[in-house]
């Protein structure tokens, strides 16, 4: 039935939404379609309360590159919807 097939598929996701939203309380940030680092950044910068100046956008995009190189690779630019950041503490 359709109700089976939707309450099945229901169940199967579940669980992976918890686990990002967990690992966003520790620290973590989960990319979505259209975001950069740079954007990212800024977006955390705002949030804090700090100036969102170019060099500070800067600082702390690279700081979050640096942190998920393995992840995300030599190419800053090219970041995924889905993938989970860890973002430098501080």
């Amino acid at each position: 039935m359709v109700a089976d097939t939707i309450a099945s598929d229901m169940s199967t996701t579940r669980p992976t939404f918890l686990a990002i939203a967990g690992s966003l309380a520790s620290g973590a940030h989960v990319v979505e379609s259209g975001e950069s680092l740079w954007k990212i950044a800024r977006q955390i910068l705002t949030e804090r309360g700090e100036l969102a100046s170019g060099s500070s956008i800067s600082d702390l995009w690279h700081s979050i590159y640096e942190l998920n190189r393995a992840l995300i690779g030599d190419n800053p630019n090219l970041i995924h919807p889905g993938q989970v950041l860890q973002l430098p503490t501080g």
